[in-house]
């Protein structure tokens, strides 16, 4: 699925490494709801919207300053995917890469690398600039042209917070009618950098 594949080139052209250390969603996962997480050692998300459940958060990369964690809204329901495997589909999915960098400009350099891979595998449609609690993040607006994907459009957010930077990203299937974009606004106004 090409949200999946940008995921993986962003981690990939960070870290050089496969999509291996992402763990897929299976159908043997139960998304649960927490209403605060903490991914890696600056970012807190309070105030959680309820219809975010918590599938994945993980630090299998952190020796690397790596941190990935997913939400899902709706019931999963079987699907296979490109590779023949059986997995849980959602009706959107939220997806949150940090890294913790060494320094700012590897940090932007991060940021960059992530907006590039982005332009070259979404059509995007729109990109503003928003700030949420305080923080600026470039958003961005596509849809995913892939016939081997179930979720046809998201929005991405970007950001550089000192020697962090952020990749958030949330996708949806064609049924789902939410607002993408409030979505992750109001999930942005409830995260918090340490080093902001």
């Amino acid at each position: 699925m090409k949200h999946r594949l940008f995921i993986c080139l962003a981690a990939s052209s960070l870290l050089l490494t496969g999509c291996s250390a992402i763990r897929e969603v299976t159908e043997n996962t139960e998304p649960a709801y927490e209403s605060s997480v903490t991914i890696g050692h600056d970012v807190t998300i309070d105030s959680i919207d309820p219809q975010l459940l918590l599938f994945n958060n993980t630090d299998t990369l952190s020796s690397r300053g790596l941190y990935y964690a997913t939400w899902v809204i709706g019931d999963g329901v079987p699907y296979e995917n490109s590779d023949g495997a059986t997995i849980d589909l959602y009706d959107a999915q939220l997806y949150f890469l940090l890294s913790e960098a060494n320094s700012a400009d590897s940090a932007q350099q991060s940021l960059d690398s992530w907006l590039s891979s982005a332009n070259e595998n979404y059509n995007i449609s729109e990109s503003s600039q928003v700030t949420c609690a305080g923080l600026d993040y470039t958003f961005i607006t596509y849809t995913v042209d892939d016939e081997e994907s179930a979720y046809d459009r998201g929005v991405s957010a970007f950001t550089v917070v000192g020697t962090d930077a952020a990749c958030i990203e949330l996708t949806a299937i064609p049924d789902f009618d939410g607002d993408l974009k409030e979505i992750l606004t109001s999930f942005l106004e409830n995260c918090s950098f340490a080093k902001d």
